[in-house]
């Protein structure tokens, strides 16, 4: 029973020592703390915590790297350049004004579209030819417009008997 009691005391001793040991270990640090920019091309700044005066030497230097959204930079663009409509497709750019931050850079989008209905106008008709296999044929002349286009609604059929 003594030699339990003795090995308990042992016990208790070593668990207190241990305590007051970590107690002296983190010891309350006060830091002056100094934030670096943040990089736009990593997304990541650093902070560094430094001792203030007057500290226990337990307290050391501290630096973390954290993540970090970039700097904002408001840009402001000129109006617009707009590519005709090509094969469904147009291109919209936007420059930034001049002096803008050179972080400002010109944006391009494509965007679909469709092509604007051309515009035909016509002379006047020509009279209906002669009777070729049951179908006889008129036109008129394109006077502007795209003529592949415009070519269809430039003549006209209608059925007739030989």
């Amino acid at each position: 029973m003594r030699h339990l009691c003795l090995f308990t005391l042992v016990i208790l001793l070593a668990v207190c020592h241990q305590s007051l040991a970590g107690k002296q270990k983190r010891e309350k640090c006060q830091y002056d703390v100094t934030r670096g920019q943040c990089d736009d091309a990593t997304k990541k700044m650093t902070i560094t915590k430094t001792p203030k005066e007057g500290q226990p030497e337990s307290c050391e230097v501290k630096t973390i790297e954290k993540r970090c959204k970039g700097r904002r930079v408001k840009c402001q663009f000129q109006k617009p350049t707009i590519t005709p409509c090509t094969d469904g497709k147009r291109t919209v750019t936007r420059q930034p004004v001049e002096g803008s931050d050179p972080a400002c850079q010109p944006k391009t989008r494509t965007r679909n579209c469709r092509a604007q209905k051309t515009k035909c106008t016509f002379g006047p008709w020509g009279d209906f030819g002669e009777c070729v296999e049951g179908v006889k044929t008129r036109s008129r002349p394109v006077l502007s417009g795209d003529q592949a286009k415009c070519a269809a609604k430039a003549t006209k059929t209608k059925s007739c008997q030989n």
